[in-house]
């Protein structure tokens, strides 16, 4: 028991917990435990053609879209909204196909009209429509229909007071105008590229894209294990083909995930999806892009870069969801800006809403990821893998001495190089007859006169090119076992074969 309190661990066990739970806090809470909304984007359209009244011409309608536009808010706050005025209804709702706003207040031509007879004895509530664009982001597009409602109930009652006003405190109302005062300005409201139902409150497009990335880690890791194990004893060009077949595997992996998830999305659970084929493919190729940036991760950094890929997801889940204009300034501009999910998450969103009309720009984006990622994926032969080398070298060193070993025992009167060479367990062989058959096996040329010990660049290429000549004697004699395979080349390196009858 003492022991086990002398070590460092089980103090260290409440640092590591208390550091897991502060990194993973800051990644779930950081950016989403109190949203604040700071410039939702809302387009107003002023088509009121005012009205004559015995107080001369009036235009209800431009006076409630600048109070709107230039509404104080209490305490200096920054605005909430930022308006922006659309010449016609037709340009805000292809603005909000666009993406650009989430929510439109269009004021009809007959606005002021209708505020000027309720006082009349055929008194008429005006109107406003209020276009919600939930596909851009339903949080976003409730929040800010929300917030206009509200400046309108505003507005409502200031006018009601004003028409009251108006009709001096013995007027007389009937009941249609008392009605009519009641809420003179009825906001109707129109969702434009809506969610439907079974959409998961619009955030199937998150959804499905954490789910590309889980399944892009795990491509990653299996056919980075199988490169590993590939190139442990391979030079660059040889790690080169291996890299590339790793691509071209993850390719296929890829498309295996798509097919999972577009099943087990849409079949299994329910989540609608209003085009298979189109956002199959589109799954299929964010795959592709994901697999490619982690793979580049783990061909510099290795089996380290993986943890990377967790916190990237847990810092990404909060924000995807939320409406950028909600998020902090440092979350927004250090980690929103520079995720690669946040791309994979706009694609997919409009795939699922806009029928694809602002496919373009992620696309691209993704498209650029990708093809810089399998740059650095293929430059990443370049690097030395000194472990690997090691290891190889001594395994196929014993491999190689074993052998010649076994070959001084069967036939020792005929191989006095061999036993030379398998003497010398640390090589460089000094057998200067071994060294300059081996020197003229690797190069065209004529041996030269021996010139030392092998240089281990020298010595790691003799031992796989000796690899390689033993793999193509077994292959040219059938039936002829690895190690008799090994023993033939040995003898033909050193010019020691002799034919049996």
């Amino acid at each position: 028991m003492i022991h086990f309190f002398r070590q460092r661990h089980p103090y260290l066990t409440v640092f590591l917990v208390f550091l897991v739970v502060l990194v993973f806090g800051l990644a779930q809470l950081g950016s989403s435990v109190n949203p604040v909304p700071r410039d939702l984007p809302v387009l107003i359209v002023q088509g009121d053609a005012g009205t004559a009244t015995p107080a001369g011409d009036k235009n209800f309608g431009r006076e409630l879209s600048e109070r709107l536009r230039h509404a104080k808010l209490p305490g200096g706050e920054e605005p909430v909204l930022v308006w922006r005025v659309i010449s016609s209804e037709a340009e805000a709702i292809k603005a909000m196909n666009r993406e650009e706003a989430y929510a439109a207040l269009v004021i009809p031509a007959d606005f002021s009209k209708k505020v000027s007879s309720l006082l009349s004895p055929d008194p008429q509530s005006a109107s406003a429509v209020l276009y919600v664009n939930q596909g851009m982001n339903y949080n976003g597009a409730t929040m800010a229909s929300g917030i206009v409602t509200q400046m309108l109930g505003g507005a409502n009652v200031q006018l009601r007071e004003r028409l009251l006003a108006q009709a001096g405190p013995e007027g007389m109302l009937t009941p249609a105008q008392t009605n009519a005062l009641a809420e003179p300005i009825q906001v109707l409201n129109r969702s434009i590229n809506a969610i439907g139902p079974n959409s998961s409150n619009g955030n199937a497009p998150v959804v499905l894209t954490q789910l590309v990335w889980f399944a892009a880690m795990g491509s990653t890791m299996m056919l980075f294990v199988a490169a590993n194990r590939a190139t442990a004893s391979g030079f660059r060009l040889h790690r080169f083909g291996i890299r590339l077949s790793q691509i071209l595997m993850g390719i296929a992996a890829s498309g295996a995930a798509a097919l999972s998830i577009l099943w087990i999305a849409g079949q299994w659970f329910g989540l609608h999806i209003p085009d298979y084929a189109g956002i199959g493919w589109y799954l299929f190729f964010v795959c592709i892009v994901f697999f490619l940036v982690q793979t580049t991760v783990v061909s510099w950094l290795g089996f380290a870069g993986m943890p990377l890929f967790v916190l990237l997801f847990f810092f990404a889940a909060p924000l995807l969801a939320l409406p950028p204009e909600l998020l902090p300034a440092f979350s927004h501009r250090f980690i929103y800006d520079w995720l690669p999910l946040r791309f994979a998450a706009e694609g997919l969103r409009d795939l699922f809403y806009f029928r694809g009309l602002n496919l373009s720009r992620p696309t691209w984006t993704l498209a650029a990821i990708g093809g810089v990622a399998v740059v650095l994926t293929l430059l990443s032969v370049l690097k030395r893998h000194r472990m690997a080398d090691d290891e190889s070298e001594n395994k196929v060193t014993d491999s190689v001495l074993e052998l010649v070993i076994a070959s001084e025992a069967s036939e020792p009167a005929e191989q006095p190089a061999l036993a030379e060479a398998a003497v010398h367990a640390d090589l460089p062989i000094k057998d200067n007859e071994f060294r300059n058959a081996v020197r003229g096996f690797l190069t065209p040329a004529p041996p030269a006169n021996d010139d030392g010990h092998f240089t281990d660049k020298e010595y790691r290429k003799v031992l796989l090119k000796l690899k390689e000549a033993a793999n193509e004697e077994e292959e040219h004699a059938e039936r002829m076992s690895s190690d008799k395979a090994y023993r033939d080349t040995l003898k033909k390196l050193t010019g020691l074969h002799k034919e049996r009858e």
